[in-house]
């Protein structure tokens, strides 16, 4: 993270597929008992989460990210700030249209 290298990640997701992702990994965290690393991934053209016990190969490349990590973090705090608002405005209009199919 911190010489803000590439890296090639050999992955399998919740159902057991496999993708190959090339991500530029800004930071490590938990998520309960799980371990995750969130990156922005070239694939997906997004930041996400990975977890480290899907993860079946990793390789870190030559290449370097064009962003430095910490403008990355900003912009992933970002992200998952506008991602709660949403999820939680959603929220909101079932709760009000379960609300209203009971009146």
């Amino acid at each position: 993270i911190h010489n803000a290298r590439k890296v090639k990640l050999a992955y399998r997701d919740a159902e057991g597929r496999a993708t190959t992702r090339v991500i530029w990994p800004i930071m490590l965290g938990y998520y309960e008992t799980t371990r995750i690393i969130c990156a922005w991934c070239e694939t997906r053209k997004d930041f996400r989460s990975f977890r480290s016990d899907r993860i079946v190969a990793a390789s870190a490349l030559e290449d370097r990210f064009a962003e430095r990590p910490a403008s990355l973090r900003i912009k992933w705090r970002r992200a998952m700030e506008a991602d709660w608002k949403k999820r939680k405005a959603d929220m909101e209009k079932l709760a009000r249209e379960a609300e209203d199919a009971k009146a």
